[in-house]
């Protein structure tokens, strides 16, 4: 699912699996944001952080003139890429982590904006397995650690003598 505009012009839009699909922001004056969101029958999932949508003359420094083959009809300049993560909105309450009644399973997506030789921006979805996280927490206690990035409710727990692949729930906070 992608979501756009924010209250009132707020749109939900189904996106199945290499599907394309054109965005359109229903007010003029809202902001040019979108948010991601996991389409599943088995687990409930929150919606991930807000992204803004880059623009042609920002991003990365000029960026990479070839970025992907967006499409095959042309290359992309990759403008933004930013990981973030999506919960599920259960709590993993299984005997394997006993401990965690608000650490919730999330998958790590990757979001990459990339400028198409036709003028056209194309938003790219991707997951990236766990063990590709940009960090990872090492707990060498005997105790279980609950980490959570500031302003942000969610937490993880890493249990005691283990490690756990993290990012960020907010990437640009």
């Amino acid at each position: 699912l992608i979501r756009t505009g924010l209250g009132v012009h707020e749109q939900w839009m189904p996106l199945a699996p290499s599907q394309r699909r054109p965005l359109h922001w229903p007010a003029v004056h809202a902001p040019l944001q979108f948010s991601v969101s996991v389409c599943s029958s088995s687990y409930d999932w929150d919606w991930s952080c807000s992204l803004g949508v880059a623009s042609g003359d920002e991003g990365m420094e000029g960026g990479p003139s070839v970025a992907h083959q967006a499409d095959g009809k042309g290359w992309g300049r990759l403008l933004s890429e930013t990981l973030v993560k999506v919960r599920r909105r259960q709590p993993d309450t299984t005997a394997s982590n006993p401990h965690s009644t608000n650490s919730k399973p999330a998958l790590l997506l990757r979001v990459e904006q990339l400028l198409h030789s036709s003028g056209t921006l194309l938003i790219l979805i991707s997951e990236k397995p766990a063990g590709q996280a940009p960090y990872r927490i090492e707990n060498d206690t005997a105790e279980t650690l609950l980490v959570h990035q500031e302003g942000c409710s969610a937490q993880d727990a890493v249990l005691p003598f283990s490690r756990m692949p993290f990012a960020w729930d907010e990437p640009l906070a």
